[in-house]
C-alpha cells in the first residue's frame, strides 16, 4: 500500500558493511503476477445443417454460462466475486443464428444476447438491463473461372440491425466521468453497415 518508495542508502550500505540488524524495512517494488482467478461454467457450441429442396440451411448456437467467477489479489487474499458486476463477466452470453444458401445467393441472421446484472457500486443497487442485438447479411456469388465456380462475391452486412442502444450505466461513484455504458458487455457503436467485394483468381 506504499504510495511512494524512497531509495536512501546510508553510509554503511555503500561500503558493503551492512548487516540484517541495519535494515528497518525492505520493500519489493517489482510487479508480480500474484492474482488468482477461479471460474466454473458451461460452454455450448451447437450446429445443425439441413436442406429443403434446393435450399441449404445451417443453424448454430454459441453460448457461455458462468456459475462463478472469483478473483483474489493473492493466493491468500479474500475471494471477490466478479460475476455480474460492471466491467466484469456476465453469467450468460449467447449468439445464435441461421444461414441460408441457394445457388449463388446467401443470407444470414444472428441474435446476440448479454444477460442483465446488478450495479452495486452505490448504496442503492441499480439494475443494468440485458443487451440484445440482431445482425443480418445477404450475399451473392457469380461468374466462373476454370474450376473455381463463382469466384466473385458481393456481400452486404448490417451489425446491430435495429440500432439498439447499450444499457445505461452510471459513472463510478464520486465522479461524473464515464462512457455511460459498460464497454465490456455492450457495444456503443450502434448500427454498422458494411459492403464487401471479394474476387478469387
Amino acid at each position: 500500500g506504499a504510495g511512494t518508495v524512497f531509495d536512501l542508502p546510508g553510509p554503511n550500505f555503500r561500503g558493503g558493511g551492512a548487516g540484517p540488524e541495519d535494515l528497518t524495512l525492505v520493500v519489493d517494488n517489482r510487479i508480480g503476477n500474484t492474482a488468482v482467478t477461479e471460474t466454473s461454467g458451461l460452454d455450448v457450441l451447437l450446429g445443425y445443417d439441413f436442406e429443403l429442396g434446393r435450399n441449404r440451411f445451417a443453424a448454430s448456437l454459441n453460448a457461455n454460462y458462468f456459475f462463478s467467477f472469483d478473483d483474489r489479489l493473492t493466493p491468500t487474499a479474500p475471494v471477490i466475486s466478479a460475476l455480474n458486476r460492471p466491467f466484469r463477466p456476465v453469467d450468460l452470453r449467447a449468439r445464435g443464428g441461421l444461414n441460408w444458401a441457394r445457388d449463388g445467393w446467401g443470407a444470414n441472421l444472428f441474435v446476440n444476447h448479454v444477460d442483465d446484472y446488478l450495479d452495486e457500486r452505490r448504496p442503492e443497487t441499480l439494475a443494468v438491463e440485458s443487451f440484445t442485438t440482431l445482425d443480418a447479411g445477404v450475399s451473392y456469388e457469380f461468374g466462373k473461372d476454370g474450376n473455381r465456380p463463382r469466384p466473385f462475391r458481393i456481400a452486404f452486412h448490417v451489425e446491430n440491425l435495429f440500432d439498439a442502444d447499450p444499457p445505461r450505466l452510471l459513472p463510478d461513484p464520486l465522479t461524473t466521468a464515464g462512457l455511460g455504458y459498460d464497454p465490456v458487455n455492450a457495444n456503443g457503436r450502434g448500427r454498422v453497415v458494411s459492403l464487401q467485394l471479394r474476387k478469387a483468381w
